[in-house]
């Protein structure tokens, strides 16, 4: 009554969240009890958490429609038909054998698509798995299945899915009992859902479902077959209660429900329940909150309640269980044996081509899997190099219980043909599987590599890989050596992208750096020069650790970067050229620059004195050599300061200081020896005699010349002031000259004049540095008369020494004498 109206839902609600909020534990550990399976102490069962990876292919076909439900469009009101889909039956045929059929019947909108995809581990948004419909029809039409893979190659279970009963489809074309009839003859273990109470209509398809296994069971005695191989014994069958009104408190109260409801005063339930195994199994809401429940395929997975994610797996858990004694099918027979299902549950009728077609194909299927079975036997664990002596000696075991089949049920040439090729293909299937087990022993081994630390692990491989050709022989064949390489190289790539750092490239380069930088340091004082590098490396160290903890250290210098991750083409360099050992070629480049580095530090220390003097004069001359640089530095700019100066000085009419300045000049012109190599170079030699006769002869100029010189002068400033601009010294120094010249006047003057130039000089002179004229090669005549006198006499010397040998041999008859 309280939730009939708006305030009596919410009072209901809050009513739960207090029941469960103050026993939550108390539901949660009788929901644990009421879930706990309890399998065969002496059989191991393993569910398989994660998909492997040879199925991902099949779980991205899922779902995949095995049975259609055919209308005819020009009679709407009439019988659906059912139809086998081909794609559906090669998808089958494609699983690994043996096959595990679990089909989940129920009640339209029950909520049977999503507890499959719950089975099958898959999470929101369930891509690739079974559709969930939100509308009030039925979503599923037919029957859509989905493969998982059973761990070590144990086989495939096949998740079938099947179209709602009592919807208005079904009630207009009365396919539901079909299918119903349809998934219990196929089925190793059938899971019945049930919405919150056990559903007693399903006994009245359980009634039509008993009425064809008998006609099939019959027809197959008739034809002499056997029908354990056609029909299920003793098929487990899991009512699974979803949403209960309330939860048992434990697994055994839930089966002595399920066993009141089995065990009603009715003759048809009992045979129900002497003809299957039956199993139950509690599934409680997977939220409390209303509006999510038409949404629950879109809730994440911290969304749903524990309970129920637990309830699920336990159910997996005892699914899995079941299937360890239940009736698999073979992929090679299971095409033949659904036509005969749907062809008899279609026309309640026995057909005997369509039997014998199934009762030939299982037992091809039966002897082609036993084959399987002892070839693995005989050669061991796989990888084996004995698998194709043991395949030929497993045909030899079972030719016997061949013989004993076709002799018994009279097959023909068309069975031996039928077996031979599944023989053939189960060959085929056994030495890929033998293949794939040596490529997944090398797989294993590149990824131990690769998990030692090491970034490149190809050269490392590179000498496994010649092991593995001698060791497997021919099932280390070319194309599986091409897939080892390939993913050894996808390993290496993946590998490289994320382990190569900015310190991998610095730790080779830092040894060739590292004795520059000490040198800079130690220089001035070894002791001082380490103590100032230890300090600033320990301030860049502060530095380095702040940014980085900032998150503010450029990427450049990061040495975490990774450096082939963010840069392709680096990426695509190194992987092109894999055969290079690039960890061995970049470990032995450091090597060398730390034995360069110990080589130069150790030279230093023990090198003996001679060696320490001669590199103290080599930094002497390398500071003298700056000194001399500085020097004519300043001498230059002191002659053009001069030039300059006495341009101004001319330009403004006064010839006595640019007298002076002109003076200041050439005396540092006139100071430059021959003898000087540092600067003598610098000035022609004609132009240093210039300056010093200049600087000897000169004048003060009279005051009464200085309108003269002011008229004369003023094209001689405009060439001292170009010349100085443009340091052109061939110039400039006999510009000055001229210039002194003209402002000193007549050769003429008196001696007082002269006695006031000689004081001028001594302004910027020393006394005792006035020095003769420098002469000029070539300008003495004396000298060049010298040299040619002793020349010539040397000339006429060898003349006369000549002609006295000529006569001395003539006459001693040394010479021959012409005849007469």
């Amino acid at each position: 009554q309280l939730s009939e109206g708006y305030g009596g839902y919410w009072a209901m609600k809050l009513w739960q969240l207090f029941i469960f909020g103050s026993l939550g534990s108390c539901l949660g550990q009788g929901r644990e009890e009421s879930i706990e399976v309890s399998p065969d102490p002496d059989v191991e069962v393993e569910v398989p958490t994660e998909e492997p990876d040879e199925l991902q292919e099949d779980c991205a076909q899922c779902p995949v429609r095995l049975l259609e439900v055919v209308s005819k469009e020009d009679d709407p009101d009439a019988a659906a038909t059912l139809q086998l889909n081909d794609a559906g039956l090669k998808f089958l045929e494609s699983q690994r054998s043996p096959l595990f059929l679990v089909p989940a019947l129920g009640v339209y909108r029950g909520g049977k698509s999503l507890l499959l995809n719950r089975l099958m581990q898959r999470r929101a948004p369930y891509s690739n798995s079974f559709g969930v419909g939100h509308g009030q029809q039925t979503f599923t039409r037919g029957i859509e299945i989905c493969a998982e893979a059973l761990p070590d190659r144990a086989g495939t279970v096949v998740w079938m899915d099947t179209e709602g009963l009592f919807s208005s489809e079904d009630a207009r074309s009365a396919y539901g009992p079909k299918i119903f009839s349809l998934a219990l003859l196929f089925s190793s273990v059938v899971l019945l859902n049930n919405l919150k109470v056990l559903n007693q209509q399903f006994f009245l398809f359980f009634e039509e479902q008993q009425q064809v296994a008998r006609i099939l069971r019959e027809g197959l005695r008739s034809e002499g077959m056997r029908s354990d191989l056609l029909l299920p014994e003793n098929l487990s069958i899991v009512w699974v209660l979803n949403q209960p009104h309330s939860l048992a408190t434990s697994s055994e109260a839930s089966q002595v429900q399920l066993d009141s409801f089995l065990t009603i005063q009715d003759k048809a339930r009992e045979r129900i329940k002497d003809s299957f195994t039956h199993l139950i199994h509690e599934v409680p809401s997977a939220t409390h909150y209303q509006p999510q429940w038409s949404k629950l395929d879109q809730l994440p997975e911290e969304e749903l309640l524990p309970e129920y994610v637990s309830a699920i797996q336990s159910l997996r858990q005892l699914l899995f269980t079941q299937l360890q004694g239940a009736r698999p099918l073979q992929a090679a027979s299971v095409a033949a044996q659904l036509r005969m299902y749907v062809d008899l549950v279609q026309k309640d009728h026995f057909s005997i081509s369509l039997a014998k077609e199934a009762f030939e194909d299982s037992h091809v299927a039966q002897l082609c899997e036993k084959f399987g079975v002892l070839a693995q036997e005989f050669a061991g664990d796989l990888p084996s190099l004995n698998l194709s002596a043991a395949m030929d000696l497993s045909e030899q075991s079972i030719q016997e219980q061949r013989d004993l089949i076709i002799k018994d049920f009279h097959l023909g040439d068309g069975f031996l043909r039928r077996l031979q090729q599944c023989f053939r293909k189960k060959r085929d299937e056994l030495e890929d599987i033998n293949q794939e087990m040596v490529l997944a022993e090398w797989q294993k081994e590149v990824h131990s590599v690769a998990e030692s630390g090491r970034c490149f692990i190809l050269s490392k491989l590179a000498i496994e890989l010649p092991k593995y050709r001698k060791t497997y022989g021919a099932i280390f064949s070319k194309s599986v050596e091409a897939k080892a390489r390939d993913f050894a190289l996808q390993v290496q790539r993946s590998r490289v992208a994320g382990c190569v750092l900015l310190r991998h490239f610095a730790v080779p380069v830092a040894p060739w750096f590292a004795w520059p930088v000490m040198a800079l340091y130690i220089r001035q004082g070894a002791l001082s020069g380490i103590l100032t590098m230890a300090v600033h490396g320990v301030v860049l160290a502060g530095i380095y650790s702040i940014l980085q903890f900032m998150g503010r250290l450029p990427f450049y210098v990061d040495l975490d970067y990774q450096v082939l991750k963010h840069h392709p083409g680096l990426l695509e360099f190194v992987m092109k050229y894999p055969q290079i050992p690039w960890d061995l070629l970049s470990q032995f480049i450091a090597i060398l620059g730390w034995i360069r580095v110990a080589w130069i530090v150790a030279s230093q220390i023990f090198r003996p004195p001679e060696t320490r003097t001669i590199g103290q004069l080599s930094n002497l001359e390398i500071k003298l050599n700056t000194i001399l640089e500085r020097t004519e530095a300043q001498m230059k700019k002191e002659i053009i300061t001069a030039a300059l100066e006495a341009a101004l000085w001319i330009d403004s009419n006064d010839p006595s200081a640019a007298a002076l300045a002109l003076v200041k000049g050439l005396v540092v012109v006139s100071q430059v020896g021959a003898s000087d190599v540092h600067f003598a170079y610098l000035f022609e030699v004609e132009h240093r005699n210039m300056a010093k006769t200049a600087v000897k002869n000169f004048q003060f100029p009279d005051k009464e010349d200085s309108e003269r010189c002011a008229a004369s002068l003023k094209k001689e400033s405009g060439k001292l002031r170009r010349c100085a601009t443009s340091h052109d010294w061939d110039e400039l120094i006999p510009g000055m000259v001229e210039a002194l010249q003209k402002l000193s006047g007549a050769k003429d003057r008196k001696e007082g004049t002269k006695a006031d130039g000689r004081a001028a000089r001594k302004l910027f002179q020393d006394a005792d540095d006035e020095s003769d004229l420098e002469e000029v090669p070539g300008s003495s005549c004396c000298g060049c008369c010298f040299r040619g006198c002793i020349i010539l006499m040397m000339v006429l010397g060898g003349i006369v020494g000549a002609a006295w040998v000529l006569e001395f041999s003539s006459r001693a008859g040394l010479l021959p004498t012409e005849s007469k």
